[in-house]
């Protein structure tokens, strides 16, 4: 069965393909309630607090929310204590830029539970079910919201001219068959 998914492409100057992004399936897609995402903010991924100011300028330029996502295990990589600072120091910036930041610990719950220590806000644990559910009541106590997997996104990463491919990201609207 194929189903409608949100389809975005973005061109460097000379014309070239750059990037094919495809996301989950759409609301009323006949996809399952578990397979659509229904955030309504666009995700960009980011690796650096250079890359959250792009994304946030861009979003306040179009007026719109963002989802600044980690790149996957960031939390046992970079860890919880960079995030939270990177996020502190773009939401200082960017004050009137409504964001959603979410970091990614994969299925360590290590790296999870020093989430909650440092007192980031959302992360994403992919690790074993009973493990999240007492990560997620933990999390209650914290006032930390755990997701189960990040929302696919823009990665930024590979990209070289960031600011235009966030804009079309942000600007896009659903397209179709993928």
């Amino acid at each position: 069965m194929t189903l409608p998914h949100r389809i975005v492409q973005f061109y460097d100057k000379g014309g070239s393909d750059v990037m094919r992004g495809c996301t989950k399936p759409l609301a009323g897609s006949g996809a399952p309630p578990s397979l659509i995402w229904s955030d309504m903010t666009r995700a960009i991924r980011i690796h650096s607090l250079s890359e959250a100011r792009i994304a946030l300028t861009e979003a306040r330029g179009l007026g719109q929310a963002v989802t600044l996502v980690s790149a996957r295990g960031a939390a046992g990589h970079a860890g919880a204590g960079w995030w939270r600072a990177l996020v502190a120091a773009a939401r200082a910036e960017y004050p009137d830029v409504p964001m959603t930041a979410i970091l990614d610990c994969d299925d360590s719950a290590g790296d999870a539970l020093a989430c909650l220590r440092e007192g980031v806000e959302r992360i994403c644990f992919s690790g074993r079910a009973d493990v999240a559910a007492r990560l997620r009541q933990i999390g209650a106590q914290c006032g930390t919201e755990i997701d189960p997997e990040l929302p696919d996104g823009l990665d930024l990463r590979p990209l070289r001219d960031k600011a235009a491919a966030c804009r079309v990201w942000l600007r896009a609207e659903d397209v179709g068959n993928g």
